[in-house]
This record gives structure tokens, sequence and C-alpha cells, in this order.
């Protein structure tokens, strides 16, 4: 055998000797990173039942009443002695980091919170870390808004086919409650943490501000023929006309006579108490189950057919008997705000405006 080949052969030997030493040599190196490898099928599925079950939880809130037992100690989060309802913990990141630990055990797995952060269209992202792999999940409000079916409506307060249209193409849901001062919050990024106030409507918000506030939450600002829509009975169209009702919880034209505790349960007026007041409550509920259709506070409305008319006056600022406690009459928000053509009246309703918002999306 030439010199040659037996150069060329021990040169092959070594390189394979190196190969192999290397193979050897990588089981026992440490991997910095544990979690690169790939998880198994039933450590996946535990993964998926804790997404199920925090999700679960974070729609239903406090469904055992403990912040009204007052077995809830976190201050940063739920402030005490909060007048609400208890639909203000559904969907609720207050109440999900008041009730969150450093450490879950769940199907015999800790499960480490490392923190939040809030994504597109307010949506809350919660982020856990568990046998070294970390994950994250995003949770919708899904408790918010309520389905407007596809039918014939009329806006304005005219018995006429003035402002006549359908919402037949479209998919539309609304805010069951005002936009409140969490939601402001969480769309612009803000700390959530001991946050004034979170439970009640952000007021008296310039119109851009707000519907920056709910294009951020994937919707627009709420116009005044879906609002009308949504708290009054739909009817059949019969002569290019839909009947309509003044009251949002009733068919009736003239209310029954009844207690002012009674009345102030279904629509918070002047006469009620306003420390009795409950937040994100259920007053006037209307037939799709939106709040606050009358009374509570005065509501802004974008008005396309007639942008000065802007305005749902019924609120606790006026008496129940006043006659703009009922559905479709509108005042303005503006010093001068021109409404005698939508309303068919210029009558001045009080010195103090105020207003809340709300509002609806095309899904």
């Amino acid at each position: 055998m030439s010199n040659n080949n037996k150069s060329i052969i021990t040169k092959l030997l070594v390189f394979v000797c190196l190969i192999l030493l290397g193979i050897v040599l990588s089981q026992f190196i440490p991997r910095e990173n544990a979690s690169k490898k790939k998880p198994s099928d039933d450590f996946n599925q535990v993964i998926l039942d804790f997404a199920q079950y925090k999700a679960d939880f974070y729609q239903k809130g406090d469904i055992e009443g403990e912040y009204f037992d007052e077995k809830l100690n976190c201050p940063q989060y739920l402030q005490k002695s909060m007048d609400v309802h208890s639909s203000f913990f559904e969907c609720n990141p207050l109440f999900y980091l008041c009730k969150t630990e450093g450490v879950e055990k769940f199907k015999n797995y800790d499960f480490q919170f490392l923190g939040y952060e809030f994504g597109v269209h307010a949506s809350f992202i919660v982020k856990y870390l568990v046998a070294g792999f970390a994950f994250q999940l995003k949770l919708k409000n899904t408790c918010a808004s309520t389905y407007l079916p596809r039918n014939v409506y009329n806006a304005g307060p005219k018995e006429n086919s003035d402002y006549l249209w359908d919402n037949s193409l479209e998919n539309v849901y609304i805010d069951k409650n005002y936009i409140n001062n969490l939601d402001v919050a969480i769309v612009q990024n803000q700390k959530i943490e001991n946050l004034k106030n979170p439970h009640m409507p952000a007021l008296n918000l310039k119109r851009d501000k707000m519907q920056e506030v709910c294009s951020l939450r994937g919707g627009q600002l709420l116009q005044s023929r879906y609002f009308d829509a949504a708290v009054n009975y739909p009817s059949l169209v019969v002569n290019k006309v839909i009947r309509k009702f003044p009251y949002p919880w009733t068919k009736r034209r003239e209310l029954r006579e009844e207690k002012l505790e009674a009345h102030c349960l279904k629509n918070f007026t002047k006469e009620c108490d306003k420390k009795n007041y409950v937040y994100h409550s259920d007053y006037s509920p209307s037939w799709i189950g939106i709040y606050h259709a009358l009374g509570s506070h005065m509501e802004y409305l974008d008005n396309k057919f007639y942008p000065p008319a802007n305005l749902k006056v019924s609120s606790y600022l006026i008496a129940k008997e006043d006659i703009w406690n009922k559905n479709f009459l509108r005042g303005s928000n503006a010093e001068n705000g021109d409404i005698k053509r939508y309303n068919g009246m210029n009558r001045e309703y009080l010195e103090k405006k105020e207003w809340a918002f709300r509002c609806q999306y095309f899904k």
C-alpha cells in the first residue's frame, strides 16, 4: 500500500473518531433551555384544560359573591365598598388579578403567574410558566355586548318613515353598559393597579376621544339609530310605519302607578336617591338586554341623520314625569344645539349637562 493511501485512510479514521466523540459529548452538555423539548400530548392537554378553566373563570366573575361578603383582600385591584352590580366582575381583569396567586396548582402541575398585558381590541393577555414551558392566554371580553337582531327599524321621535332603515346585512353588537374608567384605562395601556373609580362611567369625553376608545375596542361610537332600535320593541311595517313605544321595558303607552322604590329599580330618575345608585346595574333594561335605556346618566349618541341631536337626556337629573323620560327624544351636548326640527319641540331641559357613552361593533 502506498504512503498516499495510508495517509488518506489515517485522516478518515481521525475524522470519524472526532464525529463519534462529538456525539458522545453532546449527551452530557447541559441545555440552557429545557423547554425547547417538544411537550407530550398529555402535557399539551393539561395546558389546554388549564386555559379553558381560566377562560371560564374570567367570564363568570364573582359567582360566589366574595366581594360583597368582604372575603377579598386586594385593594390594589378592587376598592372596598364599591356600589356595583355583580356583573361588573364578569370578564374583568381586576377581579382576575385579585384572585390570581403567584403559583397555582392544577392537575399536579405548578402554574406560575408571570404577568399580564393588554392586546388588540382590549384583550387581556396573561402569562404563565409550567414545567419550564412559558405560554400565554388571550382572554377576550365576551360579556360586554349583546346582539341586535336583523330587522327593519325606525329611528327618531316621529311616527312616520322619515328614518326607516334595516340592518339585514349586518351582525351588530351593542355594549350593555356604559364605558367605564377601567375600559378607558385598558385601551390606553394605563396601569390598572390602584385605578380610581374603575366602576364609574367615563363622563364628558370629547367626541373624538370617545371615538378613539371605541375604535381601540374594535368598534365605533354607538349611533343614535342603533340605540333607538335597541330600546324599542320591534314590530311589523304597516303603511310604512313601525310602531314606537315610549318606554323600553313595555309596550304600554302609559305607565302604571308604582311605589318609588320599584320605579327606581327600573328607571333611575331625579326622584331616586343618588346614594343608592348601583353602577354597572340592570336599570331600565331593553328588549335586547342593554341597560340604562332611560334614566341613569345622559348618554352621547352619534346621530348620522341629524348631528346636533346627540344626547339621550333622560337621566338621574330629570324628573320621571318629564317629557324627556321617553324613548327617541334627543337633546344636544352643545350649548345652542338646534334640536327643534328633530324632536318637533325645542324645550329647555336643564342647565347641567353630562354624558356617558357606549360602543357598537360589527362582527
